[in-house]
C-alpha cells in the first residue's frame, strides 16, 4: 500500500508500538490469516496505525495499538540500485567533461553529487553499509570497513562515493561497447602501487577488454573517466572553490 499510494520511492520501518492484544492461541504454521489495517495518520517523516489479524472465519486473533513507522525517501537512483544493481546506476552521465576529447567515443564519465551528509548519518549509518553491500566486491567491502578505525568519515563517504562513480563510468562502456551489463561489484576497484585506480574483474579476459579509469571527489560530490584503450592515461580532478584568490587562475590554468 504504501509502495503504491505513498512516495514510491522509500523505506518504511517500524519503530514503535502501543500494545499488542492475544485473543487466541497462536494459529498453526501455514494458516492464513487477513490483515486489516487502520491508517490513522500520514506525514513526510512518520505512519501512524491500527492493525487487526483475523482468522478465516472473521474472528479476531491479534490487534496492534499505536503501530509507528518512520519514512525514509530515498533518491529515485539509489532506489533502483537496489532493486536491480546490475541494471541501474547510482551515478548520472556527465557529458561536459567529454568535450575536450577528439574521438571521446571510447571514454564515458559519471558524477554523483546528490548524496547528502544525512544520507551517510542517518539512523545509525544503516544508508552507506546498504550501498557498501550492493556495489562492492568482497576485497573491497573489507577495505571500507577496515577504514573506520583508521579514515575519518568524510574520507570514507568520499571513498565509497568515489568507487559507485569509478564502477558506472565503466560499466556504462561495457554496456555501450559490448553489450553487457555488469553488477557494481564485478567492477573491483583496487589500487597500484602508486595508488592508482586499477580495474579487475573475470570478465576483463572474456571480454577482451582493458578498461583505465579515473575518479575524483570533493565537497560530497564524485566524478570518474573511464577508457576502454588501456594506452589512454584518462585523467579527472574536480574542487570546490569556496573563495578564489586573486592569482589563482594563473596558478591553475594556462
Amino acid at each position: 500500500w504504501a509502495q503504491e499510494d505513498l512516495a514510491p520511492n522509500g523505506d518504511i520501518f517500524p519503530y514503535s508500538l502501543g500494545s499488542l492484544t492475544c485473543f487466541s492461541a497462536p494459529p498453526a504454521p501455514g494458516t492464513k490469516l487477513e490483515c486489516r489495517v487502520l491508517v490513522k495518520h500520514v506525514d513526510a517523516r512518520e505512519i501512524h496505525s491500527d492493525i487487526e489479524i483475523l482468522n478465516a472465519e472473521g474472528e479476531l486473533v491479534y490487534r496492534l495499538e499505536g503501530w509507528n513507522d518512520r519514512r525514509f525517501a530515498q533518491h529515485r537512483n539509489f532506489w533502483k540500485l537496489r532493486i536491480a544493481p546490475r541494471d541501474a546506476y547510482l551515478s548520472e552521465p556527465w557529458e561536459e567533461p567529454l568535450r575536450g576529447f577528439l574521438d571521446p567515443h571510447h571514454l564515458a564519465c559519471s558524477r554523483i553529487d546528490f548524496l547528502s551528509r544525512e544520507f551517510f548519518e542517518a539512523s545509525h549509518g544503516i544508508w552507506p553499509r546498504v550501498l557498501a553491500h550492493l556495489i562492492l566486491s568482497r576485497r573491497e567491502r573489507d577495505q571500507w570497513i577496515s577504514m573506520a578505525g583508521s579514515a575519518t568519515d568524510q574520507r570514507r563517504r568520499d571513498w565509497l562515493i568515489g568507487r559507485c562513480a569509478a564502477k558506472d563510468a565503466v560499466r556504462m562502456l561495457i554496456h555501450k561497447h559490448r553489450g553487457v551489463r555488469l553488477h557494481p561489484a564485478e567492477v573491483e576497484i583496487v589500487a597500484d602501487a602508486h595508488g592508482r585506480p586499477c580495474i579487475e574483474g573475470d570478465w576483463m579476459r572474456q571480454l577482451n577488454v582493458s578498461p583505465v579509469v579515473s575518479v575524483a571527489h570533493s565537497g560530497g560530490m564524485a566524478a570518474a573517466l573511464a577508457s576502454l584503450d588501456p594506452g589512454q592515461m584518462v585523467g579527472i580532478d574536480i574542487e570546490s572553490i569556496d573563495h578564489e584568490p586573486e592569482d589563482f587562475r594563473a596558478l591553475a590554468f594556462s
